[in-house]
């Protein structure tokens, strides 16, 4: 307990020093200041392994093209063309993740009747995406596509940028 008031301690002298110098309104120390805030946050910044954020998976089974997303008033839309590569029909499920500027992996809520499927060629996907409450678009970095068959296998992974699949 004596630690942890020690550390509150301390960080209300740091409160109380930046109240200081926000009531003197030096600019010369305000910059001193928010650059001393940047650093710090910087050092306290997580460490995010991007390999785990975006790998990949593919058993060429199933595939992905001509993916788009665009907006449809607060809710996203999601059209792709889902490709059958193996022989003889394919069935399963779509599972679509929001991968956000922080990392967060969230999975979105779409048509389930839309994100299922059976085929044997390919099938045209076009399913509306909720966002989760609280959510802003700009938080979203990337979408994640996943698909596996009715056994439970993943057959397929990959993420997309944003900026790479948003149309107008």
């Amino acid at each position: 307990m004596q630690e942890d008031i020690a550390d509150k301690a301390i960080r209300l002298e740091r409160l109380q020093n930046i109240q200081e110098i926000l009531n003197t309104s030096d600019p010369g120390e305000i910059q001193a200041l928010f650059s001393a805030v940047s650093k710090e946050r910087q050092a306290n910044a997580p460490v995010i392994n991007l390999q785990d954020v975006f790998h990949s998976h593919d058993m060429q089974m199933a595939g992905v093209s001509n993916l788009q997303l665009s907006h449809v008033g607060d809710d996203l839309r999601i059209q792709f063309e889902l490709n059958n590569l193996s022989d003889g029909t394919l069935s399963g499920s779509i599972q679509i993740y929001f991968v956000t500027q922080q990392a967060n992996v969230i999975e979105a809520r779409g048509d389930e009747n839309e994100l299922t499927f059976e085929i044997q060629r390919f099938r045209r996907v076009n399913s509306l995406l909720k966002l989760p409450s609280g959510m802003e678009f700009e938080a979203i970095f990337a979408l994640r596509v996943v698909i596996g068959n009715d056994d439970g296998d993943v057959l397929f992974i990959q993420s997309y940028p944003v900026h790479n699949i948003l149309t107008s």
